[in-house]
């Protein structure tokens, strides 16, 4: 977790410091890759997750936190970098579709031992 945790500052950084000329405070764009990298984890283990399956919980995660900071990056006046929330963001959801469990695949004989 350390490696996403650089790669989402390095990113959030250059992305801040090819189009802004403000500084950066505080960790919030890990924190939210880690929002979006923890919307993939299964929440329930009886069921099988396939490896083309889109979760339920990501979907809404990236509807609430995504719409929350679209809107704040164009309405808010207050001195919060929302394009750092979007960038860990963008970082997350791809780190957690990269690193997510792919299904098994079951290979049936026909023969019961």
């Amino acid at each position: 977790m350390i490696k996403n945790m650089i790669l989402t500052s390095v990113i959030g950084g250059l992305t801040n410091a090819c189009f802004y000329n403000y500084g950066l405070i505080g960790s919030s764009g890990v924190m939210f890759m880690f929002i979006l990298v923890s919307s993939f984890g299964q929440g329930d283990k009886r069921r099988e997750c396939h490896s083309g399956e889109i979760p339920v919980t990501f979907v809404a995660t990236c509807l609430l936190y995504f719409g929350k900071e679209l809107w704040a990056a164009w309405s808010a006046t207050d001195d919060v970098s929302h394009v750092a929330h979007l960038v860990g963001g963008a970082c997350g959801a791809v780190i957690g579709w990269a690193s997510r469990e792919k299904a098994p695949l079951r290979y049936s004989s026909g023969l019961s031992s």
